[in-house]
């Protein structure tokens, strides 16, 4: 949950006008710090150690690499969109003004952002009980590009922000997914992160 969570607070400071700076700046770690003395306080639970042959650890190598690869292009138009969106809107709806635009977007950042969370979560259980989690991945891309293609072709304010909340959802399912995945391409448990003492 922890990408859709971030992506809803981002938007909910944005979209809420009665904050300043500082108190939006100063909400951040705060969020952060409850998210992480959790886990710092949680004990470690050792796990088997593992020794994959070599023709493993060539797949898994290429696994990993496709797995990053996927992953920078989907951050890297989450990025692009997240900074450009008010000129993305602004060009689709051009008559508005551009207070009424941002105002517009904030709300709209913020169902996109909350939107994906139970999605993430729903898919994410299936997920982990099937078994299965590239084709969901795959599906998820599918989403995210499908609200591209909206983007592409929406021609008002409506339009493109229904297309974006579309992408939003299939690109914060796809990095929920995306994590766990990759911690499973690691070729030993011990070193994915979650567990200390091995």
């Amino acid at each position: 949950m922890a990408c859709p969570v971030a992506s809803a607070l981002a938007a909910m400071l944005m979209a809420t006008a009665s904050l300043d700076e500082a108190t939006r700046l100063s909400i951040v770690p705060l969020v952060m710090a409850c998210g992480i003395v959790p886990l710092l306080l949680t004990r470690s639970r050792p796990v088997a150690r593992v020794e994959p042959t070599s023709p493993v650890k060539a797949m898994l190598r290429r696994d990993l690499a496709l797995a990053w690869s996927a992953r920078l292009f989907v951050q890297v138009a989450g990025s692009a969109l997240f900074v450009y969106l008010f000129y993305y809107l602004e060009s689709v709806a051009p008559t508005l003004a551009p207070g009424t635009i941002a105002a517009r977007m904030g709300t709209v950042m913020l169902v996109a952002y909350t939107l994906p969370l139970p999605i993430a979560v729903v898919v994410g259980r299936f997920a982990d009980r099937s078994g299965r989690t590239k084709p969901l991945l795959f599906a998820a891309t599918i989403v995210a590009a499908a609200g591209l293609v909206g983007m592409a072709v929406a021609d008002d304010f409506e339009g493109g922000a229904v297309a974006f909340c579309i992408y939003t959802t299939g690109a914060s399912v796809f990095l929920a997914l995306h994590a766990s995945f990759a911690m499973q391409l690691l070729p030993n448990p011990c070193i994915a992160g979650a567990t200390w003492g091995c």
